[in-house]
């Protein structure tokens, strides 16, 4: 009895996590590009073409909801053969080094890992101003900080970097100078002792923190896997 009881509600947990997806999927694709089932589009031949995808393949692989939503996103707005759905990596520092832009395109964020290492790399970084992006990237120094849902600005700063090669390398440049100067981990280590004895003393944190003198000599920026 009690397995059945788990059975049933496992089956339902799917139904709910898989059923709205599958709707979207149905209903989110242009029946003129497709040319056939009036109501959604959908064809054997775009199943065909579909399982023939090795980014599709691949992010099915990691998840089915992650592979509906690859498919239907991406073939709706046409961009399938330009995206690379790469899953979990641990050849992080070759593919920056292989790419001209980063991009973090995220709704929320914390202090992002992935943009420092990007800047760490030496890539130029288009970034939202969501959580602490705005204060990782030095908007129009080492990169540009756009309004979070903001497709067209997103956009105008990639076509900026992507039109003028020189920019992009000086605001990588830029970029790793300052994740050596300002987040290497001896600056680090030094801002944490600064803050410590800051609130031993009664000091105002702030106050001590921005007045301290800067690394001596900062250690050498690492990239390592983005989160």
């Amino acid at each position: 009895m009690g397995w059945n009881l788990i059975r049933v509600w496992a089956l339902l947990v799917y139904v709910f996590m898989f059923l709205p997806v599958a709707v979207v999927v149905l209903l989110s694709f242009n029946a003129s590009q497709f040319g056939s089932f009036p109501m959604t589009g959908l064809s054997v031949r775009w199943f065909v073409e579909l399982w023939q995808n090795e980014a599709i393949l691949r992010a099915f692989r990691t998840s089915i909801v992650l592979g509906l939503l690859t498919a239907a996103i991406s073939t709706t707005l046409g961009v399938l053969e330009n995206m690379r759905f790469l899953g979990a990596r641990s050849d992080v520092p070759a593919l920056l080094a292989s790419a001209d832009i980063a991009v973090s395109a995220s709704h929320e964020e914390g202090f992002s890992n992935a943009v420092t290492e990007a800047m760490a790399a030496a890539r130029p970084v288009v970034a939202t101003a969501a959580g602490g992006n705005a204060e990782a990237v030095t908007d129009g120094v080492t990169g540009f900080v756009v309004p979070v849902r903001d497709e067209q600005a997103m956009g105008r700063a990639l076509l900026t970097l992507a039109l003028d090669p020189e920019l992009a390398r000086n605001m990588g440049a830029a970029g790793r100078e300052r994740v050596a100067r300002e987040l290497g981990m001896e600056e680090c280590v030094l801002r944490h002792e600064r803050l410590y004895e800051a609130v031993l003393a009664g000091r105002p944190v702030a106050e001590a923190l921005s007045t301290a003198p800067a690394t001596p000599a900062a250690s050498e920026p690492r990239a390592g896997g983005a989160d």
